[in-house]
């Protein structure tokens, strides 16, 4: 059998290598395929490399996430479809999985305290002596005869909190005789609440490493005492058991490297920020800031996609086998992630992107618009217990959990636009 090396271009346009595989022509009757190598959606269809340009980019392109089913060019007859990497996808019931929750929430507050009571718990004391420090070390650097103290960073931060209840389009508006707010007005001048914005810092600028090629640069590093610190006070507040995983944008549209575009966000240019959050509450638990880049993983703990390396590194600070519930959308969600975070005693649900079944064969849309609303197919992994399972409401949407299924179908409610009126449609639980 010989191979050959060959560059496709995707639709992004990025060039990528691929394997070709190519059988020799003389194989004897007695090495014919075998019946594993009939039923492998895989067999003798070329198999995609990825080059390095792809692999350190974070593109939600489909053409440049390797799949499994990426080159399928027949789809097996028999409903029992087998792949290369070992996975058995039946018609069948998943195994019942014992999802209680394990671990326990702290004793509730007998009283409620104040809003002050609840900011200290984040801004902390020793967070804003650092503030008052590194400000005024940055003010010595410069020359400047510019001070502050505790009082004035809490005065501040106050300000800042105000401007964002009564909005203007200009800082000076709140000092200005025609515009005056007395809230803030009267408590700092304009003159010092501006040179607090000059000075204000959070770290020694003379130790930054403005190197980027350096192996200690770190981009973030004039606001990483200010992240840890926040990070690690939300850390301290228990989590429940049902976690979700998704992006969010802190909004700026000034000059930065890191700033990025989400065009379906609502605040689409700023600062990306991936954070675990409570899935009731909406309480975040923990956070990472988006750096253009992979996250540092210790060694064995990557399974291979940059999205899905950031729902383990924020499922580390959860305890192991306590049973907790992991939810994500497409961009994060793989088989190989929600395998991961089962070896780890964390359940998992997500939707999941169509050229990610890998091997899976479903219903298509098509098929699944003839059988009417609600309608669905669904298949499950016999070595794993992996259910992936499309369900038509008014598109056909692929979902993967790893303890969860069809059962108990429920009836949801939706609207009927030629009946005029809203419908119950059946709906898996998944």
């Amino acid at each position: 059998m010989d191979a050959d090396l060959e560059i496709r271009v995707t639709r992004s346009g990025r060039r990528a290598r691929q394997l070709v595989i190519i059988p020799d022509a003389d194989i004897s009757e007695t090495e014919a395929e075998s019946e594993d190598d009939v039923d492998d959606p895989d067999y003798g269809t070329t198999v995609p490399t990825v080059s390095q340009d792809d692999e350190s980019d974070l593109s939600t392109d489909d053409d440049d996430i390797p799949s499994a089913n990426l080159f399928q060019t027949t789809e097996p007859t028999s409903s029992k479809s087998r792949n290369k990497n070992g996975r058995r996808w039946r018609s069948m019931n998943q195994a019942v999985v014992d999802t209680t929750w394990k671990d326990v929430l702290p004793d509730c507050p007998d009283e409620v305290g104040a809003p002050i009571s609840y900011f200290g718990q984040f801004f902390t004391p020793d967070m804003m002596q650092l503030i008052v420090e590194e400000t005024n070390r940055y003010a010595v650097q410069n020359e400047s005869r510019f001070r502050i103290n505790m009082q004035n960073l809490e005065t501040y931060v106050g300000i800042l909190l105000r401007m964002g209840i009564a909005h203007l389009q200009r800082y000076r508006m709140y000092w200005s005789s025609e515009l005056r707010y007395n809230a803030i007005a009267d408590y700092m001048s304009r003159n010092m609440f501006e040179d607090i914005g000059r000075f204000i810092h959070f770290n020694d600028n003379s130790k930054v490493i403005t190197n980027r090629k350096d192996q200690n640069y770190d981009s973030l590093y004039k606001i990483r005492p200010l992240l840890e610190k926040l990070r690690q006070q939300c850390l301290l507040v228990a989590p429940k058991q049902r976690q979700s995983i998704d992006e969010q944008m802190f909004p700026f549209k000034g000059r930065n490297r890191l700033r990025q575009y989400l065009p379906n966000k609502p605040k689409r240019w700023g600062f990306k920020v991936i954070a675990r959050c409570c899935s009731r509450t909406g309480f975040t638990h923990d956070f990472t800031l988006y750096e253009g880049k992979a996250p540092e993983l210790a060694e064995g703990e990557s399974v291979g996609y940059q999205p899905a390396d950031f729902v383990i590194l924020l499922c580390k600070s959860l305890s192991q086998q306590r049973n907790y519930i992991i939810y994500f959308d497409n961009w994060f969600n793989f088989p190989e992630l929600q395998l991961r975070l089962k070896q780890y005693g964390f359940h998992s649900v997500g939707t999941l992107r169509a050229n990610r079944l890998r091997g899976c064969q479903l219903k298509s849309e098509k098929e699944l618009r003839k059988e009417g609303r609600g309608s669905y197919d669904c298949k499950v992994d016999a070595n794993s217990g992996l259910c992936i399972l499309r369900w038509f409401d008014n598109r056909a949407v692929q979902s993967s959990s790893s303890h969860v299924a069809v059962e108990p179908l429920k009836m949801v409610e939706r609207w009927d636009n030629k009946a005029k009126k809203h419908v119950e449609v059946p709906c898996p639980q998944l």
